[in-house]
């Protein structure tokens, strides 16, 4: 990174896929199985009866539960400090009340814990909501809205809006040549094994994005979908869709820095595209 701050962009490139190609031969079996698991939620989730529990927000246990879903370094961070400048707002960042909900239901039951929504049987649904309720109003407190970016509830999306009541859906995209390149620059812990090949992070990216259209396609009246290009072009437009999705109003006080980082794959358009089809 410090290198491609300075501009010495050929040899941060050089850097990059020394590191990451010893690290991907590592973990290409990794890869493959979760990405075969991937296609798995892929089609669970395009074959499901898509419901919505409805609800009438308000505060406590009828707060909003806006979930704001997207790639790793697609900008959802960003979206929630947008929404956060609505005093009603409470940013919750990546809270664990929803997997903390399903694996306690599993629990209180006598049942081997998960933390997969698709794993829960109909008849502890009751109490998981009960569970995911009662954490919600400790932790909204006086908000009307609480916010979740946890990148691991997109593939829950759908079964969460069926069981929790008044839940929201912001999904966030963003320019797949600048995405792709964040996400090989950064290094990560645990997880993200498709991180360290160009290629494979085409595929995740694609597998995600289409996740998204099927999820805002089915749940049209509780899910948004941000570009995140749009949103730093014009952040007032970005939060006015946001609290009409919420059932917000918008304060009169000035919106806060977001930054920009539109267009940081331009140097490196020549090297990702070669790469790809390594």
């Amino acid at each position: 990174k410090v290198l491609d701050n300075i501009g010495r962009h050929a040899e941060a490139w050089e850097n990059l896929v020394a590191g990451n190609r010893t690290i991907f031969g590592a973990r290409r079996g990794e890869c493959t199985k979760a990405f075969q698991l991937q296609e798995e939620v892929f089609e669970h989730v395009r074959n499901s009866r898509f419901k919505v529990r409805g609800g009438v927000p308000g505060r406590g246990k009828n707060a909003v539960s806006l979930f704001i879903l997207g790639p790793s370094r697609s900008g959802k961070t960003t979206m929630e400090k947008l929404v956060s400048v609505i005093d009603d707002v409470k940013r919750g960042y990546e809270n664990p009340i929803a997997e903390n909900a399903v694996r306690h239901a599993f629990q209180d039951e006598g049942f081997l814990a998960s933390e997969l929504y698709a794993n829960l049987p109909r008849e502890l649904e009751k109490s998981c909501r009960e569970i995911y309720l009662d954490d919600l109003e400790s932790r909204a407190g006086a908000a009307r809205v609480f916010t979740n970016t946890h990148p691991g509830r997109l593939a829950d999306a759908a079964r969460i809006a069926a069981i929790v009541p008044n839940v929201r859906f912001i999904f966030v995209k963003r320019n797949l040549d600048d995405i792709t390149l964040r996400i090989y620059m950064k290094k990560y812990g645990t997880g993200f094994s498709y991180s360290y090949d160009i290629g494979a992070i085409h595929k995740y990216l694609t597998w995600y994005y289409r996740m998204i259209d099927i999820l805002a396609e089915n749940l049209p009246r509780i899910s948004l979908v941000i570009q995140y290009e749009d949103m730093i072009a014009d952040p007032a437009a970005a939060l006015s869709s946001a609290a009409e999705l919420c059932g917000l109003e918008i304060p009169e006080k000035p919106l806060p820095e977001l930054g920009d980082d539109r267009g940081c794959a331009e140097p490196y358009r020549a090297f990702m595209a070669t790469a790809s089809q390594d």
